[in-house]
């Protein structure tokens, strides 16, 4: 169903986010909301749908829209006409109960003499700032500083989880594909989502768990599952170096505190817990496509070899030695956390 008019949908709220992101500038909207401006309401309810305002970013937006004494109507058109709507909804109304029907109830949902009128009864307290930065995140990332945003985040997220965070939208684009096919009788016969579905006498349709598929895909979905299950393996039993580095500093505190003890079990459990964090340094980090230099190689090597060292003199009891040895390897364990790039 998700390959089927949804994306009609689905590519008029982005085409409309588009538009109102190439067109309106967060100043704009800064200055010409202000208390007291009669066209405050209609410049938030001509751009609050299209530009679509996440639910988070309305109620930050809210409360900064009273400190900087913006009108009442705009905030009204932004909490009806923005929050968690879209153009791609108005385009679903309209095609699921028609244009008409989507005007009225665009119209009874909030008016513009509704908003005019509270602006008339009461207006915020605060101080007209013109400067005010709150509303960069209502303009869609089309535009150019905010795709560079957009972008920017998207390589912080692969950073932290490698390959296995892009798992849930490949997937999602090959169900996609998969669903496209189907729909158009390139897999088969033409199939729609409700020739899925139950009968109205709850009997499942003939053919729901026997529909034929191409042989390259299945092949091609069993590979890309297996793929996938692999690449999120690997990440989970190498993490990236910010987990990394964060988890051995928790061990080597654990580790110092324990020297002293007359049970060594426990800090040889912790130096154990440290080597192998610090032996997966360099995989978890090249899983990430952030393949480290030759100097993270050598310290991350060094590394290594001072808590094998230590785990010598921990064993060995001599617990001056043992603090020493730590000393040591706190001291690589410092120059190879910035030679990852970990502050």
């Amino acid at each position: 169903e998700a390959s089927g008019g949804v994306w009609i949908d689905l590519g008029a709220g982005l085409a409309a986010a588009a538009i109102v992101s190439a067109t309106v500038s967060p100043a704009f909207l800064a200055e010409g909301t202000f208390a007291a401006d009669p066209w405050a309401a209609s410049r938030m309810a001509v751009v609050a749908a299209p530009a679509y305002v996440s639910p988070e970013v309305g109620v930050t937006a809210l409360p900064e829209m009273v400190k900087f004494r913006q009108a009442s109507g705009a905030m009204l058109a932004l909490i009806v006409l923005g929050v968690g709507l879209s153009a791609g909804h108005l385009t679903w109304a309209a095609r699921a109960y028609g244009p008409s029907a989507t005007l009225r109830w665009a119209a009874a949902v909030a008016t513009l003499a509704g908003a005019w009128g509270l602006d008339r009864i009461t207006a915020p307290v605060g101080v007209a700032n013109p400067d005010n930065d709150h509303y960069d995140a209502m303009v869609s990332p089309a535009a150019p500083e905010h795709a560079s945003a957009a972008f920017r985040q998207l390589g912080e997220a692969l950073t932290r989880s490698g390959p296995g965070g892009l798992v849930a939208p490949a997937a999602l684009a090959v169900a996609v594909a998969l669903g496209a096919a189907l729909r158009s009788g390139r897999l088969g016969p033409k199939s729609r989502f409700e020739d899925w579905t139950a009968q109205d006498d709850g009997r499942a349709v003939p053919g729901l768990l026997d529909h034929r598929l191409p042989a390259w895909a299945v092949r091609g979905v069993a590979g890309g599952a297996t793929f996938a299950v692999l690449a999120a393996g690997a990440c989970v039993a190498f993490p990236s170096p910010e987990e990394a580095f964060r988890d051995m500093t928790v061990i080597k505190a654990d580790y110092y505190g324990e020297i002293g003890a007359s049970d060594l079990a426990a800090p040889m459990h912790h130096l154990g817990l440290w080597e192998r964090a610090a032996a997966r340094l360099p995989i978890g980090s090249a899983l990430r496509l952030h393949f480290p230099g030759e100097e993270a190689r050598r310290l991350a090597s060094d590394l290594s070899a001072a808590l094998r060292e230590l785990r010598r003199l921990t064993a060995s009891g001599d617990r001056e030695s043992a603090r020493s040895g730590f000393l040591a390897a706190q001291g690589i364990y410092d120059r190879c956390r910035r030679a990852y790039g970990v502050d």
